[in-house]
């Protein structure tokens, strides 16, 4: 099965509803539908989607072909050594012998492995210098306040589903790599 986008702007400008949509494409693939009752076929006859028998037209085929688009996935081969070079590189940025919560901040080398290759499939844009530079720049922020409140390693890359690492490789692009030079407060 592939995946599909919709293009919901594109289907308001239509005037069609979800429903109406996904039964135009069950009916564009060549299968029937369940959902069938679930839409106003007579709006779909008004606009020429289907015909009065109930079957797709080719301006319903339109229809399909400009609001429905495949979805691409990058996939990003990393080799075994690869990923744990970067996990390693990374790992070493947090301090030995620090806890947060009572963990060590360098956290487990599987961990960050299993969550690196998680992070990297889903944002295959951050380069391994970026993650490196951001997450250096993470473990130096936290040094100045005594590593207080310091994400073990793991969680900087998921926690909860959720990314720092993500945010922190954004700031460092959006930046330029000077995160560090932020001013708080007023200028005095």
């Amino acid at each position: 099965m592939e995946d599909v986008g919709v293009n919901v702007k594109l289907m308001s400008d239509y005037g069609l509803t979800p429903n109406e949509v996904f039964y135009l494409k069950v009916l564009n693939d060549g299968s029937t539908s369940i959902i069938g009752n679930l839409v106003n076929k007579d709006y779909l006859k008004d606009i020429e989607a289907i015909n009065s028998n109930g079957y797709i037209t080719d301006k319903g085929r339109e229809f399909v072909n400009k609001i429905f688009f495949k979805i691409v996935r990058t996939s990003v081969n990393l080799s075994t050594k690869e990923i744990v070079d970067l996990c390693t590189q990374f790992r070493d940025f947090f301090p030995k012998g620090v806890k947060t919560n009572n963990h060590p901040v360098r956290g487990n080398l599987t961990n960050i492995v299993r969550k690196m290759r998680k992070f990297k499939r889903e944002f295959p844009n951050y380069t391994d210098d970026i993650i490196l530079a951001a997450t250096k720049q993470y473990v130096a922020g936290k040094a100045k306040e005594g590593y207080a409140f310091m994400k073990v390693a793991e969680y900087l890359i998921y926690k909860d589903g959720d990314s720092m690492l993500a945010s922190l490789c954004d700031a460092m692009i959006e930046d330029g790599g000077e995160q560090d030079k932020v001013k708080w407060g007023r200028h005095i």
